[in-house]
């Protein structure tokens, strides 16, 4: 016990405050980088989020300018139809990501190929290509791999909506895919 004449030694109080002081600026440093990440967070979902919403709303306007035939209705009610169920995976995405917040996000892992996810994602961007006026083209070898086919679906149509919408006018963007 310290007597109430006994003072404390400040180099020696110094060198024990150093690891709370590391500890304290690690915490910081962490805070400030999952604040930036949750910034980052909200604005690809809402990108994402806007993308079908888009397509949706472009295709309908478009179709709604003149008259059209059976099949050119056809084809806009499936491509909202499709961007729709994008939509819809978005969300159930982040709800499901909200629900596994609290006990740790866990990916699954099975067989999947990138060539048919690619395909996949090329094909919802066409109707955001064409307003944009780019040009998607694939060459889609046969790419198996080991992933979680939801999330590397979000990666891949993430790259190329972000390669659309970065473009130039009469721009090209190339999806290619090949097993290394």
């Amino acid at each position: 016990s310290l007597s109430p004449s006994a003072r404390l030694d400040p180099e020696q109080l110094a060198a024990e405050l150093e690891p709370l002081n590391r500890a304290l600026n690690l915490s910081a440093a962490r805070l400030t980088a999952a604040s930036a990440l949750h910034k980052q967070f909200t604005s690809d979902a809402s990108h994402e989020l806007r993308t079908p919403v888009t397509i949706i709303l472009s295709e309908t306007g478009r179709i709604l300018q003149r008259e059209r035939t059976a099949e050119e209705y056809r084809q806009v009610v499936i491509t909202s139809r499709d961007a729709a169920e994008r939509l819809r995976y978005l969300i159930d995405s982040l709800l499901a990501l909200a629900q596994l917040d609290a006990v740790g996000l866990q990916l699954e892992s099975k067989p999947c190929d990138l060539a048919a996810l690619a395909g996949d994602a090329n094909a919802h961007m066409e109707p955001i290509a064409e307003e944009c006026a780019v040009h998607v083209s694939s060459d889609l070898g046969p790419a198996p791999c080991l992933g979680d086919p939801a999330a590397l679906s979000l990666l891949i149509f993430q790259l190329v909506n972000n390669a659309v919408q970065h473009n130039r006018a009469d721009g090209n963007v190339r999806v290619t895919t090949r097993a290394n």
